[in-house]
């Protein structure tokens, strides 16, 4: 009878979409974020009013806090050192400057190789409360599954895919989370405020176990951006850039956006997104 009982209860759980638990969606995640250091490169392209420009981005990456970006457009090459929670760029007179990384930057989201250290992200970009990563008991019966309450935690769809929803987006799908592929669990999307998210059209399979974005659309209360990828390599050892000091060598290699991008959607994605 206790056999037939357990089966029954499997059965139920199928039956009602049985979604599984923070940590373990959060756990698969991490497993699709590869090894070692990657070398990408994006084409991103930027609708203006009377043209198209187009940009090259080629990434370093070592982890979700350590990645360098060179950014070359036909009038412009800028140059990105992201590095423990710090964003090093250089200023228009060709001095190295420092500041915390932006609130919309969300490219670590697709390198985070260890749990917990992606659920502290998603808590300290407040895209998910404490709440949402309560222990999960062990469920003996329906009932007991019927009377845990998980509101930060849900099931949708995104592009013809199912997807775990987590974060505060479970209750208000205008509101900041993530959405995690059920099949894949790769990261389909981030919303990072009422009116600024990156959705992810489609993924690319790369080495050493690297699910990556190949489509990627950042959307904001004045534009869309579409990003490209164009490669995506894993390499034996990094780039000198990573060093700050070797970094800040670049200064004479950077071209600060000519007058006509100023206050453009170029502008305006850079100063947000990077």
């Amino acid at each position: 009878m206790r056999l037939l009982n357990f089966i029954l209860f499997l059965a139920s759980l199928s039956a009602s979409a049985y979604i599984p638990s923070p940590d373990f969606i959060i756990s698969k995640t991490v497993k699709n974020s590869g090894q070692g250091i990657y070398q990408i490169k994006k084409d991103l392209q930027f609708p203006l009013p009377d043209k198209t420009v187009s940009v090259t981005e080629t990434w370093w990456v070592s982890g979700p806090d350590l990645q360098f970006v060179k950014v070359d457009g036909l009038l412009f090459t800028q140059y990105y050192l992201y590095k423990n929670g710090k964003k090093y760029s250089f200023s228009s007179q060709g001095q190295l400057t420092t500041s915390t990384n932006s609130p919309f930057f969300a490219e670590s989201f697709f390198f985070y190789r260890n749990s917990q250290d992606l659920k502290t992200a998603l808590l300290q970009r407040k895209l998910a409360p404490a709440q949402a990563f309560k222990k999960r008991p062990t469920f003996k019966t329906k009932q007991d599954l019927d009377k845990w309450s998980e509101p930060f935690l849900g099931l949708s769809r995104f592009k013809g895919s199912v997807t775990y929803v987590l974060g505060f987006a479970a209750q208000n799908s205008a509101q900041p989370g993530i959405w995690i592929e059920q099949d894949r669990f790769v990261v389909r999307k981030i919303k990072l405020s009422q009116d600024a998210e990156i959705s992810v059209e489609s993924v690319s399979e790369l080495s050493k176990s690297l699910s990556y974005p190949k489509t990627k659309i950042y959307t904001w209360q004045n534009g869309s951006v579409q990003a490209d990828l164009t490669r995506g390599d894993s390499l034996k050892s990094g780039t000198e850039f990573f060093n700050e000091n070797e970094f800040s060598k670049l200064a004479n290699q950077n071209r600060e956006l000519p007058p006509e991008y100023k206050n453009s959607i170029i502008e305006e994605f850079y100063k947000r997104f990077r």
